[in-house]
């Protein structure tokens, strides 16, 4: 995108209702642009949007779309990559030569004078810039956050502070994080991923040294990265813990930095959000502020939507809900959960997210979905994709060792709940697995 090109007074959003489209609609609106815009189907965030004023379509025709959104000259199109080139409403814009520019070059416009801390990393990028956005608004930095999740404290995915900081998400997926130039950033993982994109792990390895390049100031790593800066971990790092313990699911540890060591209790449960958290911390305290502040914070941290989020939590059954859907995303979700409820027969709900990351990583999804003691695996949710040949849940299925192991479909896992009455509950997956959050909860209470 040539940033120096100034935005049009309308703004038209393919893919408005996703998490990341959202909240850049958000900051559109609260800057007294014109938004409208498409998705497949209304939900909480589509709603909380035409409440600010945006008007939103779940119908494809191009007959759909608002009558001063057709001006060409006043209106720029933002897309999500989700969106298919192919698509009815893409096609119009394109052809009636409106300027269409991706989310990634609009999240790169927006942030080009800002101070931008920027969260990168195949796992924990939500959570990780949702405790960060906690501790900068928390610490009186008054940060703008653009966020793929909703940190529970702020009922939101868009943060609208005074200051020039802006606390964003860099995705990797379609080299997205290669548009920003941030000042500070986290890498918190770079195990493989869409490789669709990029081919073979060696170029995807590389997509994360390209933009740890692109840092200006201070990077923030994983301890074990290949990267330079400040690095932070459970056991190891410049930052990390010592002496921790759970009392009632709540952690109580020591963090451990350059010359201090300051005592943190912690709320949000999950051992990889503990070290989300130190990731943060050790990013703030680069930027001056005293690890007692920031401890004091990182208390008052309640959580995010769909990141190791409770439902139901009692004597007699839990409920967790978690978007992981990566291998390595769900063996840091299942061991997390054993340290927490050791005792338990722990039940996995899963759905595979895209054909491709199936077929990419079928052993290693096996081989992490085998550790639970019941898995209920759900047939593969498509997204942008189209089937492959050979890859599905079935396929899954036979390789996975663990003691039960079932197919099931949205509908029946109610009824399953209410014959197998699980004490311990896990949904997870990126997919549409969330819809299945209400029924799931009603059957479990119905239980109990």
């Amino acid at each position: 995108m040539d940033l120096s090109m100034k935005l049009n007074s309308h703004i038209y959003m393919l893919g408005i209702g996703g998490i990341g489209m959202s909240a850049l609609a958000k900051y559109l609106l609260s800057r007294g642009y014109k938004v409208a815009g498409y998705d497949r189907v209304f939900s909480p965030i589509t709603d909380s949007l035409v409440a600010l004023g945006a008007q939103i379509s779940i119908d494809s025709s191009v007959d759909q779309i608002p009558l001063e959104f057709k001006k060409r000259g006043s209106v720029t199109v933002v897309y999500t990559p989700a969106i298919s080139k192919t698509q009815s409403l893409y096609s119009f814009f394109e052809e009636s030569s409106f300027p269409l520019i991706k989310r990634s070059e609009l999240l790169e416009h927006i942030t080009q004078n800002s101070e931008t801390w920027a969260v990168a990393g195949t796992h924990g990028k939500t959570t990780t810039s949702s405790i960060l956005s906690h501790l900068a608004v928390e610490l009186k930095v008054q940060p703008s956050a653009f966020l793929g999740g909703i940190p529970i404290n702020y009922a939101t995915n868009y943060i609208q502070g005074e200051s020039n900081v802006c606390i964003v998400e860099a995705d990797e997926f379609d080299r997205s994080f290669h548009r920003l130039y941030p000042h500070s950033a986290i890498i918190t993982s770079m195990e493989p991923d869409h490789l669709d994109i990029y081919g073979t792990a060696e170029e995807f390895e590389e997509a994360f040294h390209q933009f740890s390049r692109q840092v200006s100031h201070t990077l923030i790593y994983n301890f074990g990265l290949p990267l330079k800066g400040i690095s932070y971990g459970l056991k190891e790092g410049d930052h990390h813990i010592e002496n921790l313990r759970i009392e009632d699911s709540n952690y109580f540890f020591d963090w451990i930095g350059p010359g201090f060591r300051q005592a943190v209790f912690m709320t949000y449960p999950g051992l990889h959000n503990i070290e989300n958290a130190i990731a943060a911390a050790a990013l703030c305290f680069s930027k001056g502020f005293d690890p007692k502040s920031i401890a004091s914070a990182i208390s008052t941290f309640k959580g995010v939507k769909r990141r190791f989020e409770y439902h139901i939590r009692s004597e007699k059954a839990v409920y967790i809900d978690d978007y992981a859907h990566h291998p390595g995303e769900l063996k840091v979700l299942i061991e997390s959960i054993r340290s927490l409820y050791p005792n338990r027969k722990l039940t996995l709900v899963f759905q595979p997210h895209l054909f491709s990351r199936t077929r990419d990583f079928i052993d290693g999804f096996a081989s992490v979905l085998s550790l639970c003691d019941s898995l209920w695996l759900m047939p593969i949710y498509p997204a942008r994709e189209e089937p492959i040949e050979g890859i599905n849940s079935e396929a899954l299925l036979e390789r996975i060792i663990c003691k039960e192991k079932r197919m099931v479909s949205a509908s029946e896992i109610p009824f399953l709940i209410q014959k197998e009455r699980p004490e311990l509950l896990v949904s997870a997956g990126a997919g549409d697995i969330d819809r299945s959050i209400e029924p799931i909860k009603q059957a479990i209470e119905l239980c109990c």
